[in-house]
């Protein structure tokens, strides 16, 4: 007669397995354990050593799925091969089309058919293990408004004909055979079996199971808990009497904390205690994570405590968040953002620049020779060529770059030459980009990814990581499956579609970490401790969303899953509340950690034990049990101190050459005229993303340099048949295609815009100025520079040019509006650094006037400066905005200039006088400390 029990909730399952096998006194041999996961058989093994206290000959231990496995060769004596889920899609896609269930062609698929046809194999799978007749199904079928039932009713049976025709087999065929053909087998009289811990299981699962519960002298040991009546009624076991609720542990403490990472920092705490208690842990003590979140959180900041103490990680780390698939994916988003072969700087870049391929290695296994050549690239050929799009070719071809290259080696050329290279650099483009740009299918596709692997841990630094080449040997057989599949003859729509492919591919997979499964603290999923039982559990990220978590979404209305007999949805959370309640039941102390910020929830298993401890205490208040942890942090925030000068720099300003920039620079901020001019610290110029208003301000002050320049070349008045707009049409057409002639989204709008902005300053600007007055152009970006009162000036005029015999200066302006402050210079103060920066806005045309009549010999005063805002709305004369206000008299602004920046020229060179930040710095932040490269390292990021 067969033993079958219920257990109270929380008992030792592993003790009493042991207990059973011990006293039958069988032989250990001839008794098979099966269990519902891999893990209890660890512990058993484990126990019966104890018991046996010698070596022994172990009892035949399995999961349901590895007793299938075994039987299904050793008893039925069949030996075809279980089809990979590749195959199978590759069958339904084929199905689809054959049966025109889906109106696509198999060589016109997308990354979201292929997902549909996994998850209908797993439906399949699912269908045929709950014992559904084709006949059930269909009227199943019938009541499935969206269609996706009858779609399954209709792919049934030739699914699995197909399977068999190409000779594989799916485990649930295996399970369904296996159960069918044991009720026949005979089973000697030793033989033994022990079934223990099952929850959920299918109808052919439990059809072998109940079979085997029968036989004489076997055991059917449960658990009781929540839900568990479905179990009994499958392997005919009386259930009892229904588990106590409050079965759970007592001794239960609450921690919140606001972020995962000061959830682990508390539960070390802990440990740490335990330790210095002298109760290490053990593998009795388990540390429960619902997700992969805290892996790495765990293994940094928690296992250090343990100080060399074992432990055990049984929980999958997904490779989806693994480097290695951050880098292909990359890959991936530079070739799906290239146009027609043409590449972006920056995507290139993001590409280039990944610290796989930057070091990647030329002969004699430098790593250094590419890291300068990729810096040389972004210097030299993106940045300074200001480039928007280029194909790999003009790249490879372009000299210069390879030339400023071996200038840098460290050691001079020596080994390598232009050509050597060049080569390297054709590699590394042929093995990445080069080889996706022309996928003919998913096996193509996987190939490539397998050459790109294999490549890269021979030729790169990191292919001699050993976590690396751990993760490298997963993606390498997950590509080979898919190469060698039917599913490989299968095209995608495009790169995106490979992209998509690729990230769903992955999304499942995990890469486990090795451990001592027997020893130490145990850090587990929720899932791997049933069966088990410990005596301190500490759960971490306590959470509604990871306990018991969000069920995933299926293709079957809950109506239908319940005619067939699966799982309905709304149940699908059933199994994490038994197994969670065994946990608990049976620990002796159990901790939870939460999160206590606004939008995470506490998991509805922290509220029920909650709710029991106010139960038990009488009170209403739960933060009478909550302990909050607070991270011990100091946000004060600071104001930037002075900058003491010492003789270097006093010496360093008295030589520097002056521009009005360096004078605006300090006289908006002497922190921020001490970074840039002293140490000489400035922002790395990136490539250009598209043609932003810097850009296109660039390419505006270009044309006109260049469209006037043949004005200034005859030095006669201006006539309106100079003022050609073909020509200027043509010069902007001509600095667009310096940096891009391959012509795609913005690119192409700011093209017209350019040219539509130069014709109106043509016509609308330049031809009334022509018609009313006589105007000769004297020069364009001319240089000005001259000593004054002991210091070197410099300055760059736009233009300069004679209107009706007054000497004007022209400077341009793309950005900016005419409501800006202006200067008030006759209010200001020279001696009075205050009034400056209150009536200052930029020394900029004030100094064009005084530099210009230095080295002209001009009155500074007959010279009228002004600003041309070329961002006005309607372009016209008057458009122009000169320095001087109406009243003003320009020899007394004049006068008032020079004294105030040779007053700030001494005060800069005033040993006593420390660098100061601006002194409404916190109060009107956006005047300064916003646009300021340097916020970061003066420590002001907080006021913006």
């Amino acid at each position: 007669m067969s033993d079958r029990r219920i257990l109270p909730p929380g008992a030792d399952l592993i003790e009493e397995v042991a207990r059973i096998i011990v006293d039958s006194g069988s032989e250990l041999p001839r008794t098979t354990v099966i269990f519902p996961n891999k893990r209890p058989a660890h512990f058993l093994r484990k126990k019966l050593g104890e018991r046996f206290g010698s070596a022994y000959m172990p009892p035949r231990i399995h999961t349901h799925e590895s007793l299938i496995e075994a039987w299904y060769t050793e008893r039925l004596g069949r030996s075809e091969p279980e089809i990979d889920a590749y195959e199978a899609v590759a069958i339904i896609v084929s199905l689809w089309e054959k049966l025109d269930l889906k109106r696509i062609s198999s060589h016109e698929l997308s990354k979201t058919d292929l997902d549909s046809a996994l998850q209908v194999f797993h439906l399949l799978e699912q269908i045929l293990a709950a014992g559904a007749s084709i006949e059930r199904l269909r009227e199943a079928a019938s009541l499935d408004a969206w269609g996706s039932a009858r779609e399954l009713a209709e792919l049934y049976e030739p699914f699995y004909k197909e399977v068999e025709r190409r000779g594989f087999s799916t485990r649930a065929l295996r399970s369904v055979r296996v159960a069918q053909a044991a009720q026949a087998w005979e089973y000697g009289p030793e033989e033994r079996f022990v079934v223990a811990g099952f929850f959920s299981i299918d109808q052919a699962a439990a059809s072998l199971l109940r079979t085997l519960i029968a036989h004489e002298g076997s055991s059917c040991l449960l658990l009781n808990g929540p839900y568990i009546e479905d179990i009994c009624e499958k392997l005919g076991v009386d259930r009892g009497e229904p588990a106590d609720p409050a079965s759970t542990c007592e001794n239960v403490a609450f921690t919140a904390a606001p972020t995962i990472h000061d959830q682990v920092f508390a539960a070390a705490g802990l440990l740490r205690t335990w330790r210095e208690e002298g109760a290490p842990p053990d593998e009795r003590t388990l540390v429960l994570l619902p997700g992969p979140d805290l892996l790495q959180p765990v293994t940094r900041f928690l296992l250090p405590v343990l100080e060399g103490l074992p432990h055990n990680i049984s929980i999958g780390y997904p490779l989806s968040r693994t480097p290695l698939f951050t880098f292909l994916l990359r890959i991936l988003d530079t070739v799906e953002a290239a146009v027609d072969g043409f590449f972006t700087p920056s995507d290139y870049l993001r590409f280039s620049l990944h610290p796989y391929i930057k070091n990647v290695e030329i002969s004699g296994g430098r790593s250094d020779v590419t890291r300068i050549l990729f810096q040389v690239i972004e210097r030299d050929f993106f940045v300074k060529n200001r480039l928007l799009r280029f194909r790999l070719e003009e790249l490879e071809g372009n000299s210069s770059v390879f030339e400023k290259a071996l200038a840098l080696l460290p050691h001079g050329p020596g080994e390598f030459t232009e050509e050597s290279l060049r080569i390297h650099l054709k590699g590394i483009h042929a093995h990445t980009l080069g080889r996706f740009q022309n996928m003919v299918d998913l096996g193509d596709f996987a190939a490539a990814m397998i050459d790109l692997l294999l490549w890269l841990a021979d030729h790169s630094p990191v292919g001699r990581n050993r976590r690396f080449r751990e993760y490298l040997e997963k993606f390498v057989s997950e590509f080979n499956r898919l190469k060698d599949s039917a599913l490989g003859k299968v095209s995608l729509n495009g790169i995106p579609e490979y992209r998509q492919w690729f990230r769903g591919m992955f999304l499942p997979q995990v890469h486990t970490f090795p451990g001592t499964p027997l020893e130490g603290l145990q850090i587990l999923s929720h899932s791997e401790t049933r069966c088990l039982h410990f005596d301190r559990v500490i759960i971490l990220d306590a959470s509604d969303d990871l306990l018991p978590g969000v069920p995933p979404g299926s293709l079957l209305p809950d109506i239908v899953r319940g005619k067939i007999g699966l799982p309905l949805k709304r149940h699908e959370n059933r199994e994490t509340t038994y197994t969670l309640f065994q946990l608990r039941a049976g620990a002796r102390e159990i901790h939870y950690f939460f999160s206590d910020v606004k939008g995470r929830e506490r998991s509805r298993y922290v509220e029920e034990d909650l709710w029991r401890q106010q139960l038990g205490n009488g009170t209403t208040n739960e933060e009478r049990f909550i302990r909050h942890v607070t991270p011990s942090m100091n946000l004060v925030d600071r104001l930037p101190g002075p900058i003491e000068k010492t003789p270097d720099m006093v010496g360093t300003i008295e030589r520097m050459c002056f521009s009005s920039t360096a004078l605006d620079t300090y006289l908006a901020c002497p922190r921020r005229f001490y970074f840039r001019y002293l140490l000489r610290l400035s922002e790395t110029e990136s490539p250009a993303e598209g043609i932003d208003s810097a850009t296109l301000g660039m390419i505006i002050h270009a044309v006109l340099h260049e469209y006037h320049r043949a004005h200034a070349r005859v030095q006669r008045p201006l006539r309106k048949a100079d003022l050609n707009t073909e020509r200027i049409r043509a010069l902007v057409t001509k600095h667009f295609d310096a940096m891009t002639k391959h012509r795609v989204g913005g690119v192409v709008f700011m093209h017209m815009h350019a040219q539509q902005r130069m014709e109106d300053y043509v016509v609308k600007y330049l031809a009334p100025l022509v018609e009313e007055h006589d105007i000769v152009i004297l020069g364009t970006e001319r240089t000005v520079k001259t000593e004054w009162n002991g210091y070197l000036f410099q300055a760059v005029i736009d233009r300069i040019e004679r209107r009706d015999g007054t000497i004007r200066v022209i400077d341009y302006k793309t950005g900016g509006s005419k409501n800006d402050e202006r200067n008030r210079f006759p209010q200001i103060d020279p001696d009075s650094p205050a009034s400056w920066r209150e009536g200052v806005t930029s020394f900029q045309l004030p100094l064009y006037a005084i530099l210009l009549s230095r080295v002209s010999g001009m009155e500074a005063a007959s010279i009228q400066p002004a600003i041309l805002r070329l961002n006005e709305r309607e372009l016209s004369p008057k458009c122009e905005e000169p320095l001087y206000r109406h009243g003003e008299n320009p020899a007394d602004v004049l006068t008032v200039v020079e004294r105030t920046i040779t007053a700030m020229i001494k005060e800069m060179c005033d040993p006593a006088i420390p660098f100061l930040p601006p002194q409404d710095i916190g109060h009107e932040p956006d005047k300064v400390c916003r646009s300021c490269p340097y916020k970061t390292l003066c420590g002001t990021t907080w006021i913006v």
